[in-house]
């Protein structure tokens, strides 16, 4: 058996652990996203805090093994995915554990630690984050767990658009006016012969939908909101629609929304402060072909869009196989 081929073995049958704060749904969906791509054996270890100790942390860690729960169940693993700012100092001490066991893991963290990337093997994180270093591994968007092949059996309707809304973050609010105004464009998509498929997220504000209920024909959309019984039908919206509009508050929308390789349109929300994350990776995806700001009457293009769980996921097994 060759280098290459004993390699091959070996990626074919490492142990992977995702470390997530527990409740980060978004996180750990990206963190999945990636090692579901990989060959390996999975496991997921959402984390809680314990003591006020992991509110400081990473950047002060003491007692790291005190601060939360749960704990691995072994400590036998070739690499370690990680995200979110609670769960780097419990991969770090949970990375110190495999090497007392004998066990020398590669520490792979997505998106921005937050400390010095020299801590981990390799750093995974948007173009749109900034963050420079030897070791850091810069993609056009964020992971997404959707493929093309998710929107291949489902035929295109036309004139049919999914409306994915998100609501105010960090970076940006979902004022009042600005919720009128989406609502104006949405009356002017159905004006012209458009049928809406709209989805809601967690944080689009409840008086947005009785707005948009009490505005749009009751025949010209179909609506989903997080109070529903019903699963959302997000993917089936995104594969039936020949567009898509979307709000500019997240990034991981949209980066589902590329992978169907249909045009997209932004509808631009208020920014809190200038030059943030969120509008320069919306800055990125337009200089890239790939979205445009939301304008009438609406056109199609093409474009191309790498999925960063696959360009991720084939760096993490190159590092595997220089270190093997």
């Amino acid at each position: 058996m060759d280098n290459m081929q004993e390699n091959s073995k070996k990626q074919e049958n490492f142990k992977c652990l995702v470390v997530t704060e527990k409740g980060l749904t978004g996180t750990l969906n990206q963190c999945l996203a990636v090692a579901e791509r990989l060959k390996s054996t999975l496991t997921v270890l959402e984390i809680s805090p314990r003591t006020i100790l992991s509110y400081v942390q990473p950047f002060i860690r003491i007692c790291v093994g005190k601060t939360f729960a749960p704990h691995p169940d072994t400590y036998d693993y070739d690499v370690i995915i990680c995200a979110g700012r609670k769960a780097i100092a419990p991969a770090l001490w949970i990375k110190q554990q495999c090497k007392k066991a004998g066990k020398h893991p590669e520490l792979i963290c997505l998106m921005d630690p937050k400390i010095p990337p020299r801590r981990f093997n390799l750093v995974c994180t948007a173009r749109h984050d900034r963050l420079n270093g030897e070791n850091v591994y810069k993609t056009l968007g964020v992971p997404t767990k959707f493929t093309t092949n998710d929107f291949a059996s489902t035929a295109t309707t036309p004139k049919t658009v999914a409306v994915l809304i998100g609501g105010s973050n960090r970076h940006q609010v979902f004022d009042e006016t600005a919720q009128q105004n989406l609502v104006q464009s949405l009356s002017q998509l159905t004006s012209l012969g458009h049928r809406l498929l709209i989805t809601l997220s967690r944080r689009t504000p409840s008086e947005l939908g009785k707005l948009i209920t009490t505005t749009l024909h009751q025949d010209s959309f179909t609506l989903w909101s997080p109070n529903m019984e019903t699963p959302n039908p997000y993917i089936e919206f995104l594969a039936q629609a020949e567009h898509i509009v979307l709000t500019s508050d997240s990034v991981s929308m949209a980066c589902d929304a590329a992978m169907t390789g249909k045009p997209i349109y932004r509808y631009d929300l208020p920014d809190k402060k200038t030059n943030n994350r969120v509008s320069l990776f919306h800055k990125q995806m337009q200089d890239a072909g790939i979205i445009r700001p939301l304008s009438f009457p609406l056109e199609s293009w093409t474009y191309e869009f790498a999925n960063p769980a696959d360009l991720i996921a084939e760096k993490i097994e190159k590092q595997i196989a220089l270190s093997s």
